[in-house]
């Protein structure tokens, strides 16, 4: 459990310096698209990395407003290329310092903010949506262990979450199920992750549930009798 917890916060920390990182980007590129000038260019050639998997950059030529013929290189690429010899083009370039430039398109300019964007919001998701899960079961516990009502269920097996992997391994949960006298019905329920084999520590038919009286679906298998160190 406590190396899931790392990894969440890892996660969860890693969303947020990506996000904060896009945001940085982002507003760079608002001030250099404001403050930026437009010119007429050509793409010259395909420049493409033969040692990886061949993406191309394309290389444009444009002239800047005071007649300074500048030649850069995209420092984004694709493959097949995405612009072809003489092909013209739009460029977006810093008035101070010319050789700061770009194609102006949608996929040129905002590629990079995407990217971080997207990466750092699925971390954040996958940390702090999991870490929010964590958190809410054990206020659920807390409440349920001073609030809850005390009930006598039926083991009804132990089951190895097979779907269910952290570091290679899966978790056990003991099920068992009770009777609702008050309404005649049914109620399943399942233990907390147990990351060890149960079985061997005990060997009652019955367990202990502690259950929400206005809502039984929200409850807490008491494992209190299993040994302290595996749980």
């Amino acid at each position: 459990m406590k190396r899931l917890k790392l990894w969440l916060y890892f996660f969860s920390a890693a969303g947020v310096l990506l996000l904060a990182i896009g945001v940085r980007v982002t507003m760079n590129q608002i001030e250099f698209r404001r403050h930026g000038a437009n010119a007429p260019g050509v793409v010259i050639e395909n420049v493409c990395d033969e040692s990886s998997d061949g993406t191309c950059r394309p290389k444009v030529r444009f002239r800047t407003e005071a007649g300074r013929e500048i030649i850069f290189v995209s420092q984004t690429g694709s493959q097949p290329p995405k612009f072809h010899e003489g092909e013209p083009v739009v460029v977006l370039y810093d008035r101070a310092d010319p050789s700061q430039a770009s194609i102006n398109t949608f996929g040129e300019q905002w590629i990079e903010p995407l990217i971080l964007g997207g990466l750092g919001s699925g971390f954040l998701l996958v940390g702090g949506g999991a870490a929010y899960a964590i958190a809410r079961s054990n206020r659920i516990r807390e409440w349920l262990l001073a609030n809850g009502t005390r009930v006598t269920a039926t083991c009804t097996g132990v089951e190895l979450k097979r779907d269910v992997r952290v570091n290679g391994r899966s978790p056990y949960r003991i099920q068992a199920q009770w009777l609702n006298p008050a309404t005649s019905l049914v109620h399943v329920f399942e233990s907390p992750n147990l990351w060890f084999d149960p079985r061997p520590y005990f060997n009652g038919p019955t367990v202990d549930v502690l259950i929400d009286p206005n809502n039984p679906t929200r409850h807490y298998m008491d494992t209190g009798f299993l040994p302290r160190g595996a749980r």
